[in-house]
């Protein structure tokens, strides 16, 4: 007889864990990433991870991507829209790993999270700060902007005067 082994499991609104991205976090229990490329990030210790899933599927093959330690890959999902375990690793060396698992699929198919499982004696780490982001505006906003104040008497008020447009001429 096979000793059964120990398992964590890791809740999706543990603080440990990091998301960016589309995601309706209405039930923190159960967040539905949305968009591709929103993601959910931990680091862990252990030699085992898995995550448990629903897939909303539309159409096609539905697939999401994750990062481990830095290699991809990624995990077919089943189109039963029922909630699903799928391993991602299981004889990782007892280290230090990073885990991002992201959406590779358009906004018509949605992805429920429901949480990842590690080894019984695993350990979450503190997540890394999110590096700060900046926004470019590509495109002449302000001239539409110009026009469409123009065009309402002035009623809408232009906030775009001091975007860069990435010195790229539009017509406009």
């Amino acid at each position: 007889m096979t000793a059964k082994k120990m398992v964590r499991n890791i809740e999706p609104d543990d603080p440990m864990l990091q998301y960016s991205g589309r995601i309706d976090d209405d039930d923190p229990k159960a967040p539905v990433l949305i968009y591709a490329a929103s993601w959910v990030k931990m680091i862990f210790t252990g030699t085992s991870v898995a995550v448990t899933l629903a897939n909303h599927h539309a159409y096609w093959t539905n697939e999401m991507g994750y990062l481990l330690d830095g290699v991809q890959g990624r995990i077919r999902l089943l189109n039963d829209g029922k909630k699903k375990t799928y391993e991602i690793a299981g004889q990782l060396p007892d280290a230090r790993h990073e885990l991002m698992l992201f959406k590779r699929m358009d906004a018509c198919h949605t992805v429920t999270f429901y949480g990842f499982t590690v080894d019984g004696g695993a350990d979450l780490l503190p997540p890394e700060p999110k590096p700060a982001r900046r926004m470019e505006v590509f495109g002449d906003s302000v001239s539409w902007c110009r026009r469409r104040s123009t065009m309402s008497e002035k009623r809408i008020r232009c906030t775009t005067d001091s975007i860069p447009t990435a010195g790229i001429p539009m017509p406009g």
